[in-house]
């Protein structure tokens, strides 16, 4: 059971919100993807290999990425066909030791449970 802190009002009286990030390994954003659909609704939008995100769900926006910002920078450059290839060896190497992530919209303190 999800225990509710002390006080779950602001200063004008709306009920707080709360965000997370969450790390994971194991599946693909794509798959994350589907998973968060089913809980919460919204539609999938693929960014590109290593990003998703599901937006309008009951919630909001859900982000889900290899947690590198490195390999998602590399995407706002046109590649050539060689950069290309070395981009996904990258990023094949990096699924290896560098997790992904999910990123919550803010959600209210009295739907966290």
């Amino acid at each position: 059971m999800f225990h509710l802190p002390p006080k779950i009002y602001n200063p004008n009286g709306s009920i707080r919100k709360a965000g997370f990030e969450i790390e994971y390994t194991g599946l693909e954003p794509s798959q994350t993807a589907v998973i968060v659909q089913n809980l919460f609704g919204g539609q999938m939008e693929r960014i590109n290999s290593i990003e998703t995100k599901v937006t309008h769900s009951k919630y909001g926006d859900f982000s889900i990425y290899l947690d590198s910002i490195y390999l998602r920078k590399l995407d706002e450059f046109e590649l050539t066909k060689e950069f290309d290839f070395v981009k996904d060896m990258l990023t094949s190497v990096s699924e290896l030791i560098v997790p992904y992530e999910i990123v919550t919209p803010p959600i209210p303190f009295d739907h966290l449970d």
